[in-house]
């Protein structure tokens, strides 16, 4: 209960600890419910971390080498100026920071929720494809048998198995483990020209069918590399019961298409060029998740498990996508608002470079792939349509 919070609060997550999405929540709530004298004071700082590796550099297949120890700077920091009274600075610290892996860089914002942000949609195509256009009439469903007597295993993410600490956590490689599966599917991008930079929620909406009344949908989003290693970022789970309110059931009729939305854990993430965006489709991600035995029946009690024959529709009556969190195309300085600092900063780029796209893309207000005149033009629009002042 965030209004009884009285005091300033540091909170520190991980985009791989347990519950990412829970920690900024409660930073919201600290901001928006607790006692007003200290609103102004709750700082946040999210990093790349695992649970039992927050302050390292190493996480999973990969290294962070500016994230080391960086939450130990920063708790020293808070405690000095509360408890000692130390004039360290740390009244003008960011109110958040968070790591953007794949440009290696602490960003810093007023807030995580309220940053502005836009929509990238992706759809699902037949073959595997994930492309901004929308599949074409005829697409057929792809589909595939999941058996939870043989549940697609998990590996890296955010989530693990507290009974088993051999269960890896973390960016870790699923093309050789779990890609290679008969019962998931695989849906790329073609090979990034320029970056494409995340921060937010991130939702799959699929459209779904099984010969079961009981099924699970589970996604997980990586980031491919030049190299073909395939490494997790995030991931979501919807059980097909739930998929109309997670405190009611409802059961599905054998056949019939449902529209299920699965809801990745939130992130911030730069897919550099040369890279792919993946995301991978399943029915399963054991044991991280508890697996469905597909019966329709009473959960988490001991009984038969049922094969499904599942099917994920990709075609224009039932567009299957991925819908991803963007920065505003007018947050070119990527602070997470639309302000006069983004016309000075762009300005600057212009009068700097010839016309090129910076590091992450911003400033691309018309997507064509570079900033020019064009782009400053439509940043001034978007000042005045938001009444700046």
């Amino acid at each position: 209960d965030a209004g009884v919070v009285e005091v300033p609060m540091l909170s520190i997550g991980g985009g791989f600890d347990h519950f990412p999405d829970s920690v900024l929540r409660a930073f919201e709530d600290l901001q928006s419910a607790s006692a007003p004298a200290v609103r102004d004071s709750h700082r946040l700082l999210f990093g790349p971390w695992t649970h039992g590796a927050v302050g390292r550099a190493e996480q999973g297949a990969l290294s962070y080498p500016n994230a080391e120890a960086v939450d130990e700077d920063t708790t020293l920091r808070f405690w000095d100026f509360h408890l000692r009274g130390l004039d360290n600075g740390w009244e003008d610290a960011p109110v958040a920071s968070f790591y953007q892996p794949g440009d290696d860089t602490w960003v810093s914002s007023a807030s995580w929720a309220g940053r502005e942000r836009a929509s990238s949609v992706y759809h699902l195509h037949p073959g595997g494809g994930l492309a901004r256009e929308a599949p074409l009439p005829g697409s057929v469903p792809a589909e595939f048998t999941y058996d939870p007597a043989d549940p697609t295993p998990a590996l890296g993410g955010s989530r693990f198995d507290p009974f088993d600490p051999d269960v890896l956590t973390g960016p870790q490689d699923l093309a050789p483990v779990v890609e290679t599966r008969s019962d998931v599917l695989v849906y790329s991008t073609p090979v990034l020209d320029k970056p494409l930079r995340l921060n937010g929620p991130v939702t799959a909406e699929l459209y779904i069918s099984s010969d079961r009344p009981d099924t699970d949908f589970c996604v997980r989003l990586t980031d491919v590399h030049p190299d073909g290693r395939s490494l997790i970022m995030t991931q979501g789970i919807r059980r097909a019961r739930f998929r109309e309110s997670e405190s009611t059931e409802t059961l599905m009729t054998p056949g019939q298409v449902y529209l299920v939305q699965v809801d990745l854990q939130e992130l911030a993430l730069t897919i550099q060029p040369g890279h792919q965006l993946r995301i991978l489709v399943c029915s399963a991600d054991y044991p991280h998740f508890d697996r469905n035995p597909n019966s329709g029946g009473a959960l988490y009690q001991p009984g038969p498990l049922y094969p499904a024959r599942n099917r994920v529709w990709q075609d224009p009556g039932h567009p299957s996508r991925l819908v991803l969190s963007v920065p505003a195309p007018g947050d070119v300085d990527y602070d997470g608002r639309i302000s006069a600092a983004d016309l000075t900063w762009l300005t600057a780029f212009m009068a700097e470079n010839a016309p090129t796209l910076p590091a992450g893309g911003g400033g691309d207000m018309d997507g064509c792939g570079r900033v020019g005149p064009v782009d400053l033009v439509l940043l001034m629009r978007a000042l005045v349509s938001l009444e700046f002042e």
